[in-house]
């Protein structure tokens, strides 16, 4: 299988329509959790060709993601997960107690396993691979990242 560089139209179609497919209806609301400034930009912006969305609000832990979703829940709740970081198995599994009908999809790299079975464990529906370090300042990925599926 040969796979095509990955265009900004593209990794954003694939977003989109992970969104809608986890959410099992049109996305009205997101919450983006990553201390990351730079990721939380990057994943909004991919979200923003959703036609549906009225609502993107980013945090930055467990704590506030909790917080956030008591106020107002969201369809969607996005938590990027690295290892260097750390909270992103904290903030999943808060989120999946608090509120476990939320419905969680885990944003990072796919290289960790040990991570990848803890966030499954705490709670999270699904895994985006995504890398928001190959995100130029223009916005369109480097050939061949950030995106899979």
């Amino acid at each position: 299988m040969t796979r095509a560089p990955l265009t900004a139209a593209t990794a954003r179609a694939v977003i989109v329509d992970v969104c809608q497919l986890a959410a099992n209806k049109p996305v009205t609301s997101v919450i983006i959790c990553d201390p990351r400034a730079a990721a939380q930009h990057s994943l909004s912006q991919m979200l923003r060709p959703l036609h549906s969305l009225i609502r993107i609000a980013c945090v930055p832990d467990g704590f506030a993601l909790v917080d956030t979703y008591s106020a107002q829940a969201a369809d969607i709740v996005l938590i990027g997960i690295e290892r260097s970081i750390d909270t992103g198995p904290e903030a999943v599994a808060l989120q999946s107690a608090m509120h476990p009908q939320s419905v969680i999809i885990t944003v990072g790299a796919a290289t960790d396993a040990d991570l990848l079975v803890a966030v499954t464990i705490a709670g999270a529906q699904g895994l985006l691979v995504w890398d928001h370090n190959q995100l130029p300042t223009g916005g369109d990925p480097q050939p061949g990242g950030p995106l899979a599926w």
